[in-house]
């Protein structure tokens, strides 16, 4: 997920060319043994010296540039099996079975380049127990990473949050409606389900407050624009 396959070109080659315009014409490499640290940008390819061989790490590709079926089964993580998820309440009570698989792409340009998607199951979400929420967080650009990785803890929290908020909100006028006191007002169990207009709401607050929080970030700041939507 996230990047588009291969282009028709050998990427060891590239990477042995790239470095060889770099370095010294006293150094010499071959394409069999690459001896450097990679650094990749979005348009560039440059690569510093260093005793380490990180030949190990570059993709295993065919003659056409195409991963091979043993890196593609070597970028794939996935759960071993299905899990069981109860849902709902009552005699609307059901039970969905879940798993997840993802594989990280393969951009020729940038070989080492991380997988930036991210995936997160919330149980008993916003003090429910047949609630939960689940998520796939796609991130993009250089920071899409740590994007991914910190709206996959956040967004839900503030989902939840405004959830509640909402929910006790309506309990709370409900009391004063009938003469009642607000004591005992945070009481899940008895607190109200919003509409759906009401849960839209919430979303948008939620998408909101998540991308406040993440423009004070330094290091994910840069991937807001392509991680959150505007609504």
């Amino acid at each position: 997920m996230g990047c588009h396959q291969s282009l028709p070109t050998d990427v060891i080659e590239q990477i042995a060319a790239a470095k060889t315009s770099k370095l010294d014409n006293s150094e010499s490499l071959t394409t069999s043994r690459c001896t450097s640290r990679t650094n990749y940008s979005s348009s560039t390819v440059s690569l510093v010296s260093t005793d380490e061989d990180v030949s190990y790490l570059l993709p295993k590709v065919d003659y056409n540039g195409h991963l091979l079926k043993e890196e593609i089964v070597r970028r794939t993580s996935s759960s071993i099996q299905s899990s069981a998820l109860s849902l709902g309440r009552g005699a609307k009570t059901f039970e969905l079975l879940y798993s997840y698989r993802s594989q990280r792409g393969y951009n020729a340009q940038e070989p080492l380049k991380p997988n930036q998607d991210k995936h997160g199951i919330t149980l008993n979400f916003a003090s429910e127990g047949g609630d939960a929420i689940v998520g796939v967080y796609s991130g993009h650009g250089e920071k899409g990473k740590q994007c991914a990785n910190f709206c996959q803890v956040v967004l839900p929290q503030q989902l939840a949050k405004f959830i509640r908020q909402k929910r006790v909100q309506r309990y709370t006028n409900i009391l004063k409606a009938q003469g009642k006191m607000k004591q005992g007002a945070w009481n899940p169990k008895l607190w109200p389900l919003l509409s759906t207009s009401e849960y839209e709401q919430c979303c948008k607050r939620a998408f909101h407050e998540t991308k406040r929080l993440i423009q004070q970030k330094d290091e994910v700041s840069s991937c807001v624009t392509c991680s959150l939507p505007d609504f």
